[in-house]
């Protein structure tokens, strides 16, 4: 696996970088694509791609359960990339906003709590005996992964694991960190721009959320795409907290480690140009 492109002071060379990512090298409506969605799923790299499609073209087979060379290579991939998952310092995350597959993620637990847990789901390869009246479980993690898994894009979120530790997460985390301080600096004083949750001293991820004062977030959204500049648009999942402050929906662009100041720019003048094109005064 190519490692991330890093500096000597070991912050993200997200030009380089972007050169992982097949997808960011398209164009869209006759713009170059600047992808600012990242909080509803992330884009991929072409070495998680790549391992999740090695799996599928070389061992793909069920895990656990076949004394053949494939169920072998299988099983040690699987078992592998929980191994590597297991690094992760989260409780609960899903892989496809991590740079990883759809369809899988990771659960971390004590061991005395998963023990003490009875399983949700029952069948192969996660019980010890059954009979007519009566099944014995195995332990933790196999107890709760009933049936055949999710095996290639577990292999693949493996592999984004490790792109990220090999960015290093500090660096992801101060790279994002600043992005979100260039597009608070670009959005806060344009006319009829309301940013959400704008609190002094808050520490933030890369994402910013506002309102377009006199345009819906789907008309800003459009126009945005129009561009080549891919947002998010809606209640994010939260449709309780835009009731409680008024607001019908919002605009939210959410950067990652790809993303450039390139990218915040455009965005930043993109948005300056929504109220006039729709003829709401300022």
């Amino acid at each position: 696996m190519t490692s991330p492109a890093l500096s000597e002071s070991a912050t993200l060379d997200a030009a380089r970088l972007r050169e992982d990512f097949p997808i960011l090298q398209q164009e869209v409506n006759g713009h170059p694509l600047v992808y600012l969605d990242s909080g509803a799923t992330s884009q991929k790299p072409r070495q998680v791609l790549q391992a999740e499609y090695d799996f599928l073209t070389r061992s793909n087979a069920a895990v656990h359960r076949g004394a053949h060379t494939l169920a072998a290579e299988a099983t040690d991939l699987f078992e592998d990339a929980r191994a590597t998952v297991a690094r992760v310092d989260l409780a609960v995350f899903s892989g496809h906003k991590m740079l990883g597959p759809y369809g899988v993620g990771g659960l971390y637990g004590r061991s005395d709590v998963l023990e003490a847990l009875p399983p949700f789901l029952t069948g192969g390869s996660m019980i010890t005996t059954v009979t007519l009246d009566d099944a014995g479980y195995l332990p933790p993690p196999q107890r709760f992964e009933a049936g055949t898994q999710p095996i290639g894009p577990a292999v693949g979120l493996a592999a984004a694991v490790s792109y990220l530790e090999n960015a290093g997460m500090p660096a992801v985390h101060a790279h994002e960190a600043r992005l979100a301080a260039r597009m608070r600096e670009g959005l806060v004083d344009l006319p009829g721009i309301r940013l959400l949750g704008d609190a002094d001293g808050a520490e933030r991820v890369g994402l910013w959320s506002f309102v377009v004062d006199g345009v819906h977030a789907h008309d800003a959204g459009q126009f945005l795409d129009a561009q080549g500049i891919a947002v998010r648009v809606g209640h994010h999942c939260a449709a309780p907290l835009h009731r409680r402050f008024g607001v019908t929906a919002s605009v939210r662009a959410s950067a990652a480690l790809y993303n450039t100041d390139a990218d915040v720019d455009a965005l930043v003048d993109a948005v300056s140009g929504i109220r006039s094109y729709f003829g709401v005064n300022e």
